[in-house]
């Protein structure tokens, strides 16, 4: 059993107050000890100066997209996406997504980010990419059915493969979700299966929600409502549900997402780039509403699939934080 010991660190440990020079002594792949006492090690590494804590995870993603970084800016989400990142995501071959996934697993774990939520293609090998890697992903394959009955059958069926396929693997460190794309790329009928599909299979639900004023103005146009209501109205909202970005929320609306136990993922960087628009979260926070951070693909943040901690307060006083070590808790 390999033994190793980081001392003298600044250790957060999120289920109570930081530690100052504390120790969290690691046993093979597992944290097996945080606390104030030395304990026997092969190995001492000295965290002094630095912060030791749990790893950051990036709850909304489309990893492979760190190949696209730098890609298409100045541009709506709709243009962006149907002129320019569409169309070139359709030459991307399995290797492409593997070796972008494996690019972003790398720069996650080099700065603190040891989990994530991700919804793309070709997922079989973005799950190689995370079982090599070492990281741990909730993974989806991203189905967008565009109304279409005939597609609506081949992306639920590709949907629910992966998810059996994979759900558990890597010694655990993956698990699946389903996909759907969002409410103005789906239709109804498509989601109320994917809700029904995802409850038999037990897996939650990973979708983009309210990203934009467009789709606000779509679902209105459309359903006579705007796309957390449509969601409520089909029984699709639950707490099995990761809805990424919800800007374009009114008070009813997360409202809704406090009474269904919704998580809403805050991807800040990402919308600004795209000028989307500024997620409600102090109004989500103070409803109870689960809110996480996600960074979105790279091409429509362009520094990948990071989340990076700058800085701190601590007793008063101004404490620049390097993450040293991370794992996940």
């Amino acid at each position: 059993m390999s033994r190793i010991l980081i001392k003298d660190g600044y250790v957060i440990t999120m289920d109570g107050p930081p530690i100052e020079g504390g120790y969290v002594l690691i046993e093979d792949d597992r944290v097996a000890y945080v606390g104030r006492e030395e304990q026997k090690a092969d190995q001492v590494i000295s965290a002094k100066g630095c912060a030791v804590m749990p790893g950051l995870v990036n709850a909304h993603t489309h990893a492979a997209m760190t190949l696209f970084r730098g890609y298409a800016d100045d541009m709506p989400l709709q243009q962006w996406l149907e002129e320019h990142i569409w169309p070139v995501e359709a030459h991307l071959t399995d290797n492409d997504v593997y070796t972008g996934t494996m690019l972003a697993c790398l720069e996650m774990i080099r700065s603190g980010t040891t989990a994530f939520a991700d919804m793309y293609f070709h997922m079989d090998h973005a799950a190689r990419a995370v079982d090599e890697s070492g990281i741990r992903g909730s993974l989806s394959y991203g189905m967008i059915e565009l109304f279409d009955e005939a597609r609506a059958e081949t992306e639920l069926q590709e949907g629910g493969r992966f998810v059996r396929q994979w759900n558990n693997a890597a010694d655990g460190r993956i698990t699946t979700m389903y996909g759907p794309h969002a409410p103005n790329t789906c239709s109804r009928e498509f989601l109320s299966k994917v809700k029904e599909q995802a409850a038999y299979d037990n897996a939650r639900i990973h979708i983009h929600m309210l990203e934009t004023e467009a789709e606000l103005n779509q679902m209105k146009e459309q359903y006579g409502m705007c796309s957390v209501n449509m969601l409520d109205e089909i029984g699709f909202l639950g707490p099995d549900v990761l809805a990424a970005h919800c800007i374009w929320l009114s008070a009813g609306d997360m409202d809704i997402m406090a009474e269904k136990n919704v998580n809403a993922i805050h991807c800040p960087v990402s919308n600004m780039k795209l000028a989307s628009g500024i997620a409600p979260v102090p109004e989500l926070l103070s409803r109870g509403v689960n809110v996480a951070l996600g960074t979105d693909g790279c091409a429509s943040n362009n520094s990948g699939g990071r989340l990076i901690l700058l800085s701190t307060m601590h007793s008063g006083m101004h404490l620049r934080v390097r993450i040293f070590l991370t794992w996940f808790g």
